[in-house]
């Protein structure tokens, strides 16, 4: 699997950017603030369906936006396919739909197709911390 371009729209700090990651191995350098780690966010929410930073949805959209929309084309054994994430604000919550290849489908038919698996800082508890029972 790879990830051939990733297209984010009032994500987070994002108005609108693209992104197609060089095969291999990618870096992200840049100051604080300026995207990094939502960048990082925006393939997680693609493989798992949910942000690793954040439980209220909403948080996402951009300050302002009606709704965030992050799709990606990617690259599996089976093919190329279109995966989209659009989350809407919706008073003080939101909704979430999915869409692979231009289609609504539900969360567990979403997945599946990024992997992905993400180490955070607020995971080193689990290699640094006491030992659990």
């Amino acid at each position: 699997m790879r990830v051939l371009s990733i297209e984010l729209a009032n994500f987070r700090n994002y108005a609108a950017v693209e992104f197609e990651p060089p095969a291999g191995t990618s870096i992200l350098i840049g100051r604080n603030a300026q995207g990094k780690s939502n960048l990082l966010e925006a393939f997680a929410l693609l493989a798992t369906g949910k942000s690793f930073r954040t439980s209220r949805e909403v948080d996402m959209v951009r300050a302002g936006a009606p709704a965030a929309n992050v799709s990606a084309r990617v690259r599996t054994k089976t093919g190329d396919a279109r995966l989209a994430c659009i989350i809407a604000s919706v008073g003080e919550g939101s909704r979430k739909r999915f869409f692979r290849d231009g289609r609504a489908v539900p969360y567990g038919r979403f997945l599946g197709g990024i992997a992905a698996v993400t180490f955070a800082p607020s995971d080193l508890a689990l290699v640094g911390g006491p030992a659990a029972l």
